[in-house]
């Protein structure tokens, strides 16, 4: 009896045996099944992050391309890429779209855009490019204004593509003054790994007219390094030797100097002397161009012979003066003016809201290539809100002379403004030049470097 309880309990006992390791069994092969699609959920998310990652790199990348594209052409960045598109396809692909800007199509800040480059200004390419000629940065301007892809690398597909989905500027009366840039990367185009990355961003644009004038423009070279307390202009592949503070810089650009102006058939007086003179005398009676008296643009106009300019003088505060210098004689094709030692002064203290070098400008008349255009200057000239229009003119600036007791303001002594041929020779000590007072906004013909452009900021991937 003994014996057959023994075999009854290990019957029982392999009965259940059997289900316990058929059970451990599944769970074991539930437990590596999940494992395995764990780890390819893992490897499918770090497939997705990594393909998102490039493709943002490439929307980085392209961003990038577009601010260097508007710093080269900079009057650009205030317009918008497009006015009008023909969206083709679902506002998330902008594959087909093509713009229909025409030059009477246009309203509003932005008078023409990049698909209308012809309507853009003539100083499209005014910073020094490898595009000389208008008419071909007007085609490479066209050909940035499109939504088609680009490649990152043309020699690696790897890195993907970009491309602008659109551009618009806000005007400089706006809140924020700024280009609102959208721009996508994408990877592996076309494959079930396509990733699309999205960028909104804004360039800032600072408006040129606000910036101060530079005391110095050149047609051809400044040379023996003066020490100037403003920027330094000069054309593409110009010498510029000068020292000037680290705000300011030596600029080149494609904009040209405006000829010299052809003196105008009616004028107050001719003066056979300026020394000691204060302009205008009593009983000199201004010009009023529009007709309308007191409407603020009356100028007094005079003319002057190159040799008759002997000694110091200025204008009566708050008023506006043109004096045209001509040859030495009716005869003589002298047109050498010299200003060593001699002080001339606007007079602004007081008026520095309505007052500035613009307001006196004294024009050189002599035509290109003349051989006895000099301007003489030395470090006993004074020179105060003055502005100079001599472009045909090569100065010389000696260390010679007695530094005058003239002081224009906070210890300068030369916040004239210079547009001439050439520039030679440096002070013996301070500054040849001082920063002048004067914005860009006011300056003759209206003319202004390009607009100034910041770096990216609010930055927002989408």
């Amino acid at each position: 009896m003994g014996h057959r309880l023994r075999q009854k309990c290990t019957s029982r006992e392999d009965g259940f045996a059997i289900p316990i390791a058929v059970g451990l069994g599944l769970i074991m092969l539930l437990a590596g099944m999940t494992a395995i699609l764990r780890s390819q959920d893992d490897r499918n998310t770090a497939v997705d992050k990594r393909e998102t990652a490039r493709s943002l790199t490439a929307a980085d990348t392209g961003a990038i391309r577009v601010q260097e594209f508007l710093n080269q052409y900079r009057d650009v960045a205030t317009n918008s890429i497009c006015v009008n598109w023909n969206t083709n396809g679902t506002p998330a692909d902008y594959q087909d779209d093509t713009c229909s800007d025409t030059t009477t199509s246009l309203q509003g800040a932005s008078s023409s855009s990049w698909w209308v480059p012809t309507t853009l200004s003539t100083g499209i390419n005014a910073v020094c490019s490898t595009e000389p000629a208008l008419a071909n940065a007007q085609n490479t301007v066209k050909n940035w204004a499109s939504r088609s892809w680009r490649p990152v690398d043309a020699a690696d597909a790897s890195k993907g593509e970009y491309r602008i989905v659109d551009y618009t500027f806000t005007g400089f009366n706006s809140a924020e003054i700024a280009g609102f840039l959208t721009v996508q990367g994408r990877t592996n185009a076309g494959q079930a790994s396509e990733a699309i990355s999205e960028l909104q961003l804004q360039i800032p644009i600072f408006n040129s007219l606000d910036d101060l004038a530079a005391s110095l423009w050149v047609r051809e070279s400044v040379t023996g390094n003066p020490n100037i307390a403003s920027d330094v202009i000069g054309p593409c592949g110009s010498t510029l030797t000068a020292t000037v503070p680290g705000d300011r810089a030596l600029v080149r650009l494609r904009t040209e100097m405006p000829a010299a102006s052809t003196p105008p058939t009616t004028f107050i007086k001719t003066l056979t002397t300026v020394a000691n003179k204060t302009l205008p005398e009593t009983g000199d009676v201004p010009l009023d161009p529009d007709g309308v008296a007191g409407s603020g643009d009356e100028i007094y106009r005079y003319s002057i012979q190159a040799d008759k300019i002997d000694g110091s003088f200025s204008i009566q505060p708050n008023t506006r003066v043109d004096m045209w210098v001509t040859a030495w004689s009716t005869n003589s094709n002298n047109y050498a003016v010299d200003f060593e030692n001699k002080v001339i002064v606007n007079p602004c203290a007081g008026y520095e809201t309505t007052c500035g070098p613009f307001d006196f400008r004294i024009f050189g008349t002599a035509p290109s290539n003349t051989a006895t255009a000099t301007f003489k200057m030395n470090q006993g000239t004074a020179v105060c809100d003055v502005f100079f229009h001599f472009p045909n003119y090569a100065v010389t600036y000696s260390a010679t002379g007695t530094i005058p007791t003239q002081d224009c303001g906070a210890g300068t002594e030369n916040t004239g403004i210079y547009w001439v041929k050439s520039w030679s020779g440096a002070a013996s000590s301070g500054n040849t030049l001082d920063q002048p007072r004067a914005k860009w906004v006011k300056a003759y013909g209206g003319l202004r470097p390009p607009h100034r452009i910041g770096p990216i900021k609010k930055w927002t991937p989408q």
